[in-house]
């Protein structure tokens, strides 16, 4: 960012509203038009300097009029650190931001999500992938895992952490292979945005092994029987990862067959565990759950359910004070404590257990567990694989698990 260009403005159409939280009040930026990912909450000090991100004034001209009002020498530092703050969360009306608004732009008018991780977590060279997957796939014998599962618990780590992800990966898909499933329900966590308990899209998935069809029949059935407008996000699915590494896998398992998926991004239930309330009890989860129950029902095709989720995200990556590695035994036995309850197919015991705590740990796939069991309801769940990645270089590590469901 030039310092010596005006700053840029405040984009016009964002929403500011004042709030107050233990006797301290915020304004809150929020973006109706869905280009900026999530809210940004500032200190209501910053409001004066705020207001004179006019579209003219350089830092130094910022700078020196605050001086002029305040009498003190302004830090100038934190002033650019608060505009490329504003800017990168996509707040400013800049040339970095109308770039991007039309790359977004573009990307709604397309019929495709392209690939995301692509060259990144797994190899964008078709015949490597095929490899790579298949690599993946076989980490494990089969022997012992009972196959044709209606659903998985899956993770989404990146492959690129090797064995540790490939042993559950190769469990899950192991569980799913006799399948005869021609629709896959993937249910992916929200990372970075959060418009609804449930986030759709119409469009098709891009991967370097082609491209994978949305079941736009069964989201249109959906959106005709909702008693209110069905959330279409799909700047929530443009940088998702936890869909698509379960489209590369699902693709390369069943590349034989004539398959359709139904990708819908999960929304966080934290109202519902700030209330100390299942989210079976609100009613819009439970419509959208019934109407996409309903959809599939009326389509007359098999379909088999994915819950593509972590568990705990713990360490100084993730905000805490506190290094992961030293509480690593401790996270296991209370990461198993949660599986065992899935082990049993009780999501209500599950997320009672995590309300407890008011997810601490950062368990980020718990809004997909919750819907992928409330709605299917299965009859024996079995474990296959817990592992952690323990990231020394951040002090930081993530669990993950990989259970299968059975009717």
């Amino acid at each position: 960012m030039d310092i010596n260009l005006p700053i840029p403005m405040i984009r016009e159409d964002i929403v500011a509203e004042i709030v107050e939280q233990d006797d301290k009040k915020y304004v809150i930026f929020s973006d109706p038009e869905g280009y900026a990912e999530q809210p940004v909450v500032l200190p209501i000090e910053l409001i004066p300097v705020l207001q004179m991100f006019d579209g003219k004034k350089t830092f130094f001209e910022l700078a020196t009029d605050l001086k002029d009002e305040s009498g003190e020498e302004p830090d100038l530092t934190a002033i650019i650190s608060l505009v490329h703050y504003l800017d990168m969360m996509g707040y400013m009306d800049s040339l970095e931001f109308n770039d991007m608004r039309k790359y977004f732009d573009d990307y709604k008018q397309s019929s495709i999500r392209p690939p995301y991780c692509s060259g990144v977590s797994y190899s964008n060279d078709p015949i490597e992938l095929a490899q790579e997957i298949e690599n993946i796939l076989n980490t494990i014998p089969g022997d012992g895992i009972k196959t044709s599962a209606v659903a998985l618990i899956s993770p989404h780590i990146d492959f690129m952490i090797g064995r540790k992800a490939y042993e559950n990966y190769s469990a899950c898909y192991r569980a799913l292979a006799g399948t005869d499933a021609d629709l896959f329900v993937i249910l992916g966590t929200a990372h970075k945005r959060n418009s609804d308990y449930f986030m759709f899209t119409e469009k098709d998935f891009q991967t370097p092994l082609g491209n994978i069809k949305t079941d736009k029949s069964i989201i249109a059935e959906i959106r005709k029987n909702l008693s209110f407008e069905m959330t279409i996000d799909d700047l929530a699915h443009l940088s998702e990862h936890s869909i698509e590494i379960q489209a590369v896998l699902i693709q390369a398992l069943f590349k034989n067959r004539d398959i359709t998926i139904l990708p819908v991004l999960i929304g966080s239930l934290h109202d519902d565990m700030m209330a100390s309330r299942q989210p079976s009890e609100n009613p819009r989860f439970t419509e959208y759950l019934d109407k996409i129950k309903d959809a599939i029902r009326v389509s007359g095709k098999k379909a088999a359910y994915i819950a593509s989720v972590d568990f705990a995200h713990i360490g100084r990556r993730f905000e805490n004070d506190f290094d992961a590695e030293p509480i690593l035994p401790f996270l296991e036995k209370e990461d198993m404590k949660l599986i065992n309850y899935l082990a049993n197919c009780d999501h209500k015991a599950f997320f009672e257990e995590i309300t407890k705590v008011q997810n601490h740990r950062n368990i980020c796939g718990v809004s997909p567990i919750y819907a992928m069991l409330e709605i299917l309801k299965p009859k024996e769940g079995v474990f296959l694989r817990y592992n952690q990645w323990n990231d020394k270089e951040t002090a930081s590590a993530v669990s993950f698990a990989s259970l299968a469901f059975y009717e």
